[in-house]
Formats: C-alpha cells, sequence, structure tokens
C-alpha cells in the first residue's frame, strides 16, 4: 500500500521531471520544424525564466551544445531591443525553455529530490529534543 508521503514523492518527482524535461522540448521542436508548438513551450516558460539569448544553453548547434555572448547573438540575428524573443537558429542551434541559471537550480533540485527518495529510509531518523519544546511553545503563543 502506498502511503501518503510516497505518492507525494512521486508528484513531486513526476512534476519535477516534466519541468527539467520539458526545458528540452522547444528546440528539440525547432529543429523538427514544428515552430507552434515550441512558441508555446517558450511562451510558458517565459513566465518563470527571463530567457535571454546570451544566458541560455543552445541545442544543436555547431558543437552540440553552445553558449553565445551578447555580442554573438546579435551578430547571428537577435534584435536588440527584443533579445527574449530570439530562439536561434538552424545554423546556431535554439536555446532551451529555461536560462543557464534556472535550468541549474531546477535540474539540481529534481536530482536531488530522487536521490533523497532513494536513501531517505535507509538513514535513521533524527530525533530533535529541542523540537518538543518548540511546538509547547507555538501551543502556548498561539492560545493566548
Amino acid at each position: 500500500m502506498t502511503s501518503w508521503g510516497d505518492a507525494q514523492d512521486e508528484t513531486y518527482s513526476g512534476s519535477g521531471h516534466c519541468l527539467v524535461g520539458g526545458t528540452l522540448l522547444p528546440p528539440v521542436l525547432m529543429s523538427m520544424g514544428l515552430q507552434g508548438p515550441a512558441k508555446v513551450l517558450y511562451w510558458l516558460y517565459g513566465l518563470n525564466c527571463h530567457q535571454l539569448p546570451q544566458r541560455s544553453y543552445f541545442l544543436f548547434g555547431p558543437d552540440g551544445v553552445n553558449t553565445y555572448s551578447l555580442e554573438q547573438v546579435v551578430d547571428w540575428g537577435a534584435d536588440p531591443a527584443h533579445l527574449r524573443g530570439f530562439v536561434g537558429n538552424a545554423r546556431m542551434g535554439f536555446k532551451l525553455g529555461m536560462a543557464q541559471r534556472n535550468t541549474a537550480i531546477y535540474t539540481t533540485v529534481f536530482v536531488a529530490g530522487v536521490a533523497y527518495g532513494l536513501v531517505r529510509r535507509r538513514r535513521p531518523r533524527l530525533r530533535w529534543p529541542l523540537g518538543r519544546h518548540c511546538r509547547g511553545f507555538y501551543l502556548s503563543t498561539a492560545s493566548s
């Protein structure tokens, strides 16, 4: 029987997988010529990330995975007044749905969550003696 904690862990792991794995979809779709669905995904990820091309990874470029400076991005055809809208092209590759920083943060949180889920039952449970006193303090101040 699955406990509430296990179901909760699976939900968090699944949503983390979709968030991190989904950031790979826009460049894949763009490389396949499916610009409409890719633009929708870029817009959705744009709600959570600035998506500046000079701070993003580009897939399917000359070296597989590339990063570019602002000058390089402008040379490749980006409009300096509207950098967020530049997603790349077939010669330089297409940027991920999130910038480098967000990709690193969410990937680390996802990997750490999966690792914790694998080892959490093997570690001894921590007993916090202070926790008992804090709970009593909270209850006494909450009832006042």
